[in-house]
């Protein structure tokens, strides 16, 4: 392995860059991690490159320091803080070493969530420290969300955030030799719209040079069509009061722009009264826009497969109280009235007597159940529980190997009213229960054994290492809530 591999300060095509021991940064951890953050992996999406597909970066001059994280793309600020977060100049990536020793290793590539319009690489429940002392070099990258990254304009490139994650992608292959890891051995991570973003990738041709295994958490699955998406434009032009144009919303300063987008989110009545769907619950999306992408993920996905795509490994699951998520911490689920879940069963196609023998069956388990819980059941098993069963499903049957989980773990918040909720499971299978940033979701008393299991087999489905014990006999899943 190359000297540079050892060191804080490495030599890439673009220029120097320097980054940090992780003792430096306050971490008790021995030995020593060397952690990069910020890294640019493309040009700053700025002026009439916003809306073109990801360009090559620019050498530099002198040494960039890589001692902080990038700038999140721009997002509106989360309920009860500033109304807007983050920046164009987004697209950067961390990376965080093993300490020095043997390599090459193989290599994890996180692609945060945020339901396309939130998050970033930034967030503490994505610190890479854990991964790294399994002996892997953990990645995670920032992309464009939102209307930068997913709005779909007829005179700009397609699918802009996934562009971006490819460009990521491709950087790695490129150049993450020099942080000790080995390309050949990259596996791509995600959760919610990260996970969803990876099933668009696994459709696409080529993507097999990219990355070799999969982890998919609580897959966000939906795609737009064409007439949602457009259909979304208007609407936001609407609120904003412009034309529904790229020239236009470009010029709406970034936090009225990032604070319309989200106004959409969950918000039925704002959505009915522009004609949303309301099974389109965030407002931006993939887009099937023929182009880039031709099609839904799992018709893609069987379509690379049988055209002779690579059988790639795939660990995924979701879990058993996604919804809740959305619909606890701010007492919506509460104010869900019978007309709601009617109007969401209608949208997705169930008749009347489906939606009546569904709630009868939830009442024989549960007399008490109110129609939020009742949405919040409904609404999981939509977004989250049956597309990835039927990813799995066309997995196995093309003999990709497979590890499917559900997990069932109860957050204590809310009075224990949260419950295995989406992003529950991020800190077990991180290795970061401990981070305060954690315990917003899972509280203090996370079962140490729980987060070693997690933690333990996704480090070992990543390195390649078998995985025998994965569920028991004539079994493929494995549950995990204790």
């Amino acid at each position: 392995m190359s000297n540079l591999a050892h060191g804080l300060r490495l030599q890439l095509p673009t220029g120097w860059i320097e980054g940090v021991s992780s003792a430096a940064a306050g971490d008790t951890g021995s030995p020593a991690l060397r952690i990069f953050k910020g890294i640019p992996y493309a040009a700053a999406p700025l002026g009439e490159r916003r809306w073109q597909a990801p360009q090559p970066v620019s050498p530099w001059v002198g040494v960039c320091p890589c001692d902080r994280f990038g700038p999140v793309a721009a997002q509106a600020g989360l309920p009860g803080s500033a109304d807007h977060a983050g920046d164009l100049d987004c697209l950067s990536l961390n990376v965080w070493c093993p300490p020095a020793g043997d390599g090459p290793w193989p290599v994890m590539v996180w692609i945060p969530g945020g339901g396309f319009m939130r998050g970033g690489a930034s967030d503490a429940l994505y610190d890479g420290s854990a991964m790294a002392r399994q002996g892997i070099v953990f990645v995670s990258i920032n992309y464009r969300i939102g209307v930068d990254g997913f709005m779909h304009f007829d005179d700009a490139a397609p699918n802009r955030g996934l562009q971006d994650q490819l460009a990521a992608l491709r950087w790695v292959q490129e150049h993450i030799g020099l942080f000790g890891g080995d390309p050949s051995r990259v596996t791509v991570a995600g959760v919610s719209a990260g996970a969803g973003a990876i099933t668009h990738l696994m459709g696409l041709s080529g993507s097999e040079t990219l990355f070799e295994r999969v982890i998919l958490q609580s897959p966000s699955m939906q795609s737009h069509s064409l007439d949602d998406a457009q259909r979304i434009r208007h609407a936001l032009a609407g609120v904003l009061e412009v034309a529904p144009t790229r020239q236009a919303l470009a010029e709406v300063p970034l936090a009225s722009l990032t604070r319309a987008l989200a106004s959409f989110m969950g918000n039925e009545d704002l959505k009915k009264q522009w004609g949303l769907r309301p099974r389109n619950y965030f407002p931006v999306r993939p887009v099937v826009d023929g182009q880039l992408v031709e099609m839904e993920p799992l018709p893609a996905i069987e379509k690379r497969l049988h055209s002779g795509g690579g059988k790639r490994a795939v660990l995924l699951g979701s879990n058993a109280e996604e919804m809740r998520f959305y619909l606890v911490p701010n007492g919506e689920i509460d104010r869900i009235d019978e007309a709601r879940v009617r109007t969401f069963a209608e949208d997705i196609g169930w008749s009347a007597q489906t939606l009546a023998q569904t709630l009868d069956g939830y009442r024989a388990e549960s007399p008490q159940m109110s129609m939020g819980d009742a949405l919040s059941r409904i609404q999981t098993d939509y977004f989250y529980g049956k597309p990835t069963l039927a990813l799995e499903q066309l997995l196995h049957q093309a003999h990709c190997p497979t590890y499917l989980y559900r997990f069932e773990w109860l957050s204590p918040l809310y009075g224990r009213s949260l419950g295995a909720a989406h992003a529950m499971e991020i800190p077990f299978v991180l290795g970061n229960t401990h981070s305060s940033r954690a315990q917003e979701f899972i509280g203090v008393l996370a079962p140490p054994d729980l987060a070693s299991d997690m933690h333990t087999r996704w480090a070992r489905f990543v390195r390649g290492d078998a995985m025998p014990d994965w569920a028991g006999a004539g079994q493929r899943l494995r549950v995990f809530k204790s």
